[in-house]
């Protein structure tokens, strides 16, 4: 984290606003990676005037989603499951389908915590083979969080029960998985 607080002062030399966004950015993704929430909400919350004065679209979109990602931590899961859905509409919008599948994600890691568990896995295989269909890989921050949804997803269903899910999540195209995203 060192390293990371030495980026924001350079970036604010620099003044480009989308650079200071990222290098705040950045701190925060690693305080969500160390379970560290509510520094991590500070960061992000820090990083959105900048975003807005880089016009930074996407980069605003993501943000919806990293919040949503912190409601969740913080026992809001209605403010969680508003942010996944808010932000997957506005990439859907901007045709990201990268952003799109880390929503899918979300709205799965969300279900697994609410005990829909079957319905989880099959929106988590979907947004995973979305991603890899592109040769992308989950941010680390964010695989943090699929990674926890998938151990409550796994400890909730017999092993040849998951894969028969995962199977049928991994099939489905983009558009089968936001309709299928829609149905909760």
């Amino acid at each position: 984290m060192e390293y990371l607080e030495l980026a924001v002062p350079l970036a604010r030399q620099v003044g480009n606003p989308w650079q200071i966004a990222f290098a705040i950015n950045n701190q925060g993704e690693v305080a969500r990676v160390m379970g560290e929430y509510d520094k991590a909400k500070r960061y992000y919350i820090e990083t959105e005037q900048f975003y807005e004065q880089a016009d930074a679209k996407g980069d605003q979109v993501r943000l919806v989603h990293t919040l949503a990602y912190i409601a969740q931590h913080e026992g809001d899961l209605e403010a969680a499951e508003s942010g996944f859905r808010e932000s997957l509409e506005s990439f859907l919008e901007l045709g990201n389908k990268r952003g799109i599948a880390e929503c899918l994600a979300g709205l799965a890691g969300l279900a697994a915590a609410r005990g829909e568990t079957a319905w989880a896995v099959q929106l988590m295989a979907a947004a995973d083979a979305l991603l890899t269909s592109f040769g992308a890989a989950w941010w680390p921050a964010d695989r943090v969080e699929i990674e926890r949804g998938m151990e409550i997803m796994r400890a909730a269903l017999e092993p040849d029960k998951f894969e028969v899910l995962w199977k049928r999540g991994e099939k489905f195209s983009l558009t089968e998985a936001v309709e299928y995203a829609s149905k909760t």
